[in-house]
């Protein structure tokens, strides 16, 4: 069961839009609600329809919580028409980790690769995996899958045993198959499963990010590898060059306002005084949401939320910035930029010695040739292709969001902690977001978008503008490297 399945269009949409429709809840959600197990009896929908589920009003009841990571059913699925789906806490941000976690599992599972679905980051739907980013996907995450899915190739295994009455050694799973070794019978896995739920323990346990999981489970030796290794097509490759993928930036919710944030033009800037005039004569203007020193607009469409937003905010001219009609505290400014390194050499800083060997002051003060280097690596914006996005409804006793963050559960454990509202009654609905490119978790947004729509009682769409983007993202920081050698 793909996580954006299921609905049908109310109105007229975009190609690339994901349409959220009302309607009951399908697939593993609704199962897991009834007990814990294996294997879900659901077929595929189409994946190329992109179209999601919103939670329908018996469904308001139930809990958003992540499931047991000790338990099978959490990371793996096999499907009545013999496809499979691995769901991962980790997320794709463009660098093919859908593909190769997917290889990892197809592997160990013994599965046709290309019959395997990859379900990412929704944290009702999947385990908390950690945050997706430092190169770190495959290296903490590959080994968690791979153990899982080792786990799954042998529940199968023993439950053939049963349905053909011999001892699992005289079976061999191969292709999504399973068949006597000599070769008189053979089983795919969808037939094999039936429908039926398994509530099999793998023993998962250990912090959170770094867990062991299944460690009794006998994985396959590397040298008889056919997936892993393997040059195959990426999934997403050909939705993403056509422009029919689905972006963040193209998620659609009924009854959908949406929101801008009104920022200073300057660092921790206090909010002072807010002069809404004209903001009730902008065509289709809600509401106007102060928070402290957060100060948002929501409207009907989103060229409405646009102009209010310029109305209320600062602006750049040659003389400097101008107040709108938010008032702010003064700023003074960034330093200088051509002294930019000597402001970074006087900051306050934490020595680390890395390591130490002879006497290094001698060595340099005897030596015959002396080198020396400085390096400079400035400010850099991760620039992302899509300015930040995300989708929030809050009410008052839960909220669900969609979102393209790196770290979905620690965003989950985050909006908790900001709306006052278990994580339990929260979920985030991972969609994949128009550009990373490193420490771009998205988080801001989502919190710019559950302070709105808790404000409004109603969901809100908020995407940045280029320049919140640039002036707001959390940049690569500047580093002043000083090497001297002799």
């Amino acid at each position: 069961m793909n996580a954006q399945s299921n609905g049908a269009s109310p109105h007229e949409v975009l190609p690339h839009e994901v349409l959220l429709v009302e309607g009951p809840e399908v697939g593993r959600r609704a199962l897991l609600a009834g007990g814990a197990g294996l294997f879900i009896a659901f077929a595929f929908f189409d994946p190329k329809r992109a179209v999601a589920a919103v939670p329908s009003a018996a469904a308001d009841a139930a809990s958003y919580a992540a499931p047991d990571a000790g338990k099978l059913y959490a990371w793996l699925a096999i499907h009545p028409d013999n496809s499979a789906t691995l769901y991962t806490g980790k997320v794709e941000t463009g660098t093919g980790v859908m593909t190769a976690l997917g290889q990892i599992a197809a592997e160990e599972l013994d599965f046709p690769f290309e019959r395997l679905e990859v379900v990412m980051g929704t944290t009702s739907l999947t385990v908390d995996q950690g945050p997706s980013y430092g190169s770190l996907t495959v290296r903490l995450g590959g080994p968690q899958i791979r153990a899982a899915a080792a786990a799954g190739r042998q529940a199968l295994l023993d439950l053939a045993a049963r349905r053909f009455n011999v001892p699992a050694a005289q079976l061999v799973a191969e292709s999504g198959q399973i068949r006597a070794a000599d070769g008189s019978r053979s089983i795919s896995y969808g037939e094999l499963v039936g429908g039926q739920r398994l509530d099999i323990s793998i023993g998962a346990s250990g912090e959170r990010f770094a867990m062991k999981v299944a460690p009794e489970a006998p994985l396959k030796d590397p040298k008889s590898y056919k997936v892993v290794g393997q040059s195959l097509p990426r999934k997403d490759i050909p939705g993403k060059v056509t422009g029919s993928f689905t972006y963040v930036q193209d998620v659609r919710v009924p009854g959908m306002l949406h929101g801008r944030v009104v920022r200073p033009y300057g660092y921790q800037g206090k909010l002072l005084s807010v002069d809404e005039s004209g903001l009730k004569d902008i065509p289709g203007f809600v509401q106007l949401v102060r928070r402290g020193d957060f100060l948002g607009v929501v409207a009907e469409t989103e060229w409405a939320a646009i102009e209010a937003a310029e109305l209320l905010g600062s602006k750049l001219s040659p003389a400097g910035p101008t107040d709108g009609g938010a008032k702010w505290s003064d700023w003074k400014g960034l330093p200088a930029q051509g002294g930019i390194w000597d402001v970074l050499k006087k900051t306050c800083s934490k020595d680390e010695q890395v390591n130490a060997a002879g006497d290094v002051d001698a060595a340099l003060s005897k030596a015959a040739k002396h080198l020396r280097a400085t390096y400079q690596t400035p400010f850099q914006l991760h620039g992302s292709i899509g300015p930040s996005c995300a989708v929030a409804d809050v009410r008052a006793d839960r909220a669900i969001f969609w979102s393209g963050t790196q770290m979905p559960h620690q965003a989950r454990r985050d909006m908790a902690q900001l709306l006052g509202i278990p994580k339990e009654r929260i979920e985030l609905n991972w969609v994949e977001a128009s550009g990373a490119y490193g420490r771009n978790g998205l988080e801001h947004v989502v919190a710019d978008a559950a302070l709105l729509s808790q404000a409004v009682g109603r969901p809100v769409r908020v995407q940045w503008m280029r320049w919140d983007e640039h002036g707001w993202e959390p940049k690569g920081p500047p580093i002043l490297s000083e090497l001297e050698g002799a």
